[in-house]
């Protein structure tokens, strides 16, 4: 399963901002943007997988008419978390090493 970043985590943090733990500064303000600090927290869960070069975030392309590349975190198993999975994006194909967009 592909997680879409970091659109997904700032669209978490936009609808659900109060139930994301974060650390404050010592001037009372937060150290960090919200969707920041909750894509940290995903990523040392152990649920993302990392890339090739040891990175969380996996670049894939999208083929079709205006395709583009996206940048997602890839979490193995998603029958883990929901059941049927559906089946993957046709459309969707690993971006080769050190592409970029």
């Amino acid at each position: 399963m592909l997680l879409v970043s970091p659109k997904i985590f700032k669209d978490y943090a936009e609808n659900f901002e109060a139930r994301i733990d974060l650390p404050a500064r010592s001037d009372g303000g937060t150290a960090k943007e919200p969707w920041r600090v909750l894509q940290q927290q995903f990523q040392k869960s152990e649920y993302a997988q990392k890339s090739a070069t040891g990175s969380f975030l996996h670049r894939y392309n999208v083929s079709g008419p205006g395709g583009k590349q996206l940048t997602g975190i890839l979490v193995p198993g998603p029958e883990r978390f929901f059941q049927p999975v559906p089946s993957p994006n046709q459309l969707l194909k690993p971006a080769p090493a050190g592409a970029s967009s």
